[in-house]
């Protein structure tokens, strides 16, 4: 995860130890998000423990926004290693544009051993953020990001659509306040 990458804390993975991963989980691999991952300080001092150990390329397993985190911190390098995805996330809208499959992860992880490399774009808005996938404004920028990760799971996209719902009630009631 990204605190292995920060701290030197990675071990090889073989065919024999992740025999099963896939009724675990990426909780068994002690993932996380990590704050210091998303500073420019911490993306460098990863990318140098990754040189030091002779890493040549990484291997993102999660969702779009998973995918987007990981590629924005790799922008802020001059020579990014080569990134492999594996779609795990509730939508994975870019495994579906890359035609990387979904909800398959040994067929995707033998792609990405396997498969060809291919172009991605990645933005830039205002001189800052990175984006991979959308780049939005307005008033239903946060739904994805307030969608409890429970009903992403458990409910697919409708989960996005329940909290726009929500999203459109309190912004009607914030329009009503202000007209009154």
């Amino acid at each position: 995860g990204y605190n292995g990458l920060l701290n030197n804390e990675v071990a090889e993975l073989n065919a024999r130890s992740v025999n099963g991963i896939t009724s675990h989980g990426g909780t068994m691999l002690y993932t996380a998000r990590c704050d210091e991952f998303k500073t420019e300080e911490g993306v460098k001092r990863a990318a140098q423990n990754c040189r030091y150990l002779g890493i040549e390329g990484l291997i993102c397993i999660g969702g779009d926004g998973t995918l987007s985190e990981v590629m924005a911190g790799l922008m802020h390098l001059p020579s990014p290693p080569q990134l492999g995805y594996i779609p795990m996330g509730t939508a994975n809208d870019v495994a579906s544009t890359l035609d990387i499959p979904r909800g398959r992860p040994l067929e995707a992880a033998l792609e990405v051993l396997n498969g060809q490399q291919m172009p991605y774009d990645v933005g830039r808005m205002n001189g800052e953020e990175y984006f991979t996938y959308v780049a939005a404004f307005g008033a239903f920028t946060e739904v994805s990001y307030a969608t409890p990760s429970e009903l992403k799971h458990s409910l697919g996209h409708l989960a996005y659509m329940l909290e726009a719902a929500k999203s459109i009630t309190a912004l009607i009631n914030t329009s009503l306040a202000s007209i009154e």
